[in-house]
């Protein structure tokens, strides 16, 4: 068959006019100077850090048209080219690089360098480079370890305080000033070199007057991008033992552990009370579960520090307290297995120690029940069945993590996993940090069903976690016999939101007394 004739030429007048179209954009964007992009970045030298986004930026110019921006780093997994002339339909002479990458949370490497390249439609190009290092400083440093914002000294022989401060910050630290205006030699601010670390401890044994009167105590850290966080406290001298609100049931060691969890350490220690319900001055009791035999104690008056408040074992006398640093000893508990209650008086210095057994523990669960098929959620004698279980709760009740039973105390629970706090996992605050979110609530397929629930007395400063089970969903044959639980919600509804500062990102463990209803959340071992 022979070609078709018209065919052939209308072929051919496309080809020329696109063939003419084409060199006519040529014409377009042909040479204005034939010279080489001008870069201005806007910085040639970026700190950042893992898990956070970067961005290069600069103004961009040639006078014969930016074609394509080219950025390129291959240890970063980096390789971008911009389009001009796709993006815009046409080469720019001017244009305003503004990209932004993540580093991923993971990255070992401590430097990069991001090559930018600039090409006209020319073919004339520039190229310039962007350290990026992993030292930027995003946080202000911070108290690990600090005095609380009331202090109070029991007047002695000779009135001494033991100041504990630690510091901390994300890259470097510079220097710490202590000031107690007053207290040689503390007087005056004193600078403390901080030695460029991201940590540091300082104490000293600071000698009052015993004079009943009150010190201001000023605290200001700064790190070496010159970022600053202050503390204030008031330091009062008394003759008189106060008869403090609460104590406080230490049962580590040292300063640092106080302050390492999220919250739950010290345990909150309230007075006794007596038949007709009233506090009895200066008395205190502390009902606490002995895992493990020779478990060492302590009660203190504040929350933070083992000092000024400490109150030990009479080193000759284990039925009397002591405050006394330089000769007291822990109380020591060590009888394993039980529930201690403790009652001091720090007026008179006694102490009483008793012990009862997990079996004379009340839970507001039916922990007999735990793990077991024991939800007949119909009430038809199994139509909907599944095992009853509780514990970490942010979303759904169907998204709960359960617990882990102890084995010896079926009241005592805690998470085999361990939780990972970061800026990838908390709710973002007003201020910029960061928090907690979640609640202690069974599990539910089918959504809310609040029969075994409970939420912290406080969404930021938790000491109790209090019932929380609906009386109204509590017929379900075999959930009847909860004495002392028909009753309604027994406190608001509030979720535990704590704060959760950067210098305390990392992996937690979940621990829960639902006979004490108390939970705490500590660093994983």
């Amino acid at each position: 068959m022979k070609p078709n004739k018209l065919f052939l030429v209308a072929g051919l007048l496309a080809a020329s006019v696109i063939g003419f179209s084409s060199c006519g954009d040529d014409d377009d964007w042909g040479q204005v100077d034939g010279l080489a992009p001008t870069m201005n970045l806007t910085s040639t030298h970026i700190k950042t850090a893992t898990g956070r986004t970067f961005t290069i930026s600069g103004n961009l110019t040639d006078n014969d048209g930016i074609a394509t921006v080219r950025l390129y780093c291959p240890e970063l997994y980096l390789n971008k080219t911009i389009d001009i002339i796709d993006i815009y339909g046409e080469p720019l002479k001017s244009y305003d690089l503004n990209y932004s990458f993540p580093i991923s949370a993971s990255e070992t490497g401590d430097n990069f360098n991001v090559v930018v390249t600039v090409t006209d439609v020319v073919n004339q190009t520039q190229t310039g480079t962007v350290l990026i290092t992993m030292d930027g400083d995003f946080e202000n440093p911070a108290f690990s370890t600090a005095p609380g914002s009331e202090v109070t000294l029991i007047m002695k022989a000779r009135t001494t305080y033991s100041l504990n401060i630690s510091v901390t910050d994300d890259q470097a630290l510079d220097y710490m000033t202590v000031q107690i205006p007053g207290i040689d030699p503390y007087n005056e601010p004193v600078t403390i070199n901080c030695g460029g670390g991201k940590k540091y401890d300082y104490t000293d044994k600071v000698t009052f007057p015993n004079v009943e009167t009150s010190y201001k105590l000023f605290l200001t850290v700064v790190d070496k991008e010159g970022k600053k966080t202050s503390s204030e406290s008031t330091i009062s001298v008394t003759s008189e033992v106060p008869d403090y609100p609460n104590l406080w049931l230490s049962d580590v060691e040292t300063a640092a552990e106080l302050n390492s969890d999220i919250f739950g350490v010290p345990q909150y220690v309230d007075h006794a009370i007596d038949v007709a319900g009233d506090s009895i001055p200066y008395t205190y009791v502390a009902r606490y579960y002995n895992q493990k035999a020779g478990t060492k104690v302590w009660f203190l008056g504040q929350k933070t520090d083992f000092s000024p408040i400490c109150y030990g074992c009479d080193a000759t006398d284990n039925t009397l307290l002591s405050d006394d640093e330089e000769t007291m000893q822990p109380i020591t508990l060590n009888e394993a297995g039980v529930y201690y209650r403790i009652t001091i008086n720090i007026k008179t210095y006694t102490m009483t120690t008793e012990t009862y057994p997990i079996s004379e523990a009340l839970s507001a669960a039916r922990v007999d029940l735990y793990n077991t098929a024991a939800f007949d959620v119909w009430g038809d004698g199994g139509s909907w069945l599944y095992n009853f279980s509780f514990g970490y709760l942010n979303s759904g009740p169907s998204g709960v993590i359960s617990f882990t039973q102890d084995a010896t105390n079926p009241n005592l629970f805690y998470l085999e996993e361990p939780l990972q706090f970061d800026a990838d996992n908390n709710l973002q605050s007003n201020d910029g940090g960061y928090n907690t979110n979640f609640i202690i609530h069974n599990f539910h397929p089918g959504g809310w069903w609040d029969v075994v629930c409970w939420k912290p007395n406080s969404s930021t400063d938790p000491e109790f976690w209090p019932w929380w089970g609906n009386n109204s969903q509590l017929n379900t044959e075999g959930w009847e016999d909860w004495p002392g639980y028909y009753t309604v919600r027994t406190q608001g509804d509030k979720w535990c939101k704590v704060p959760v500062p950067s210098n305390k990102f990392g992996q937690y463990r979940l621990w829960f007394d639902s006979h004490l209803e108390r939970a705490k959340l500590v660093p994983a071992k």
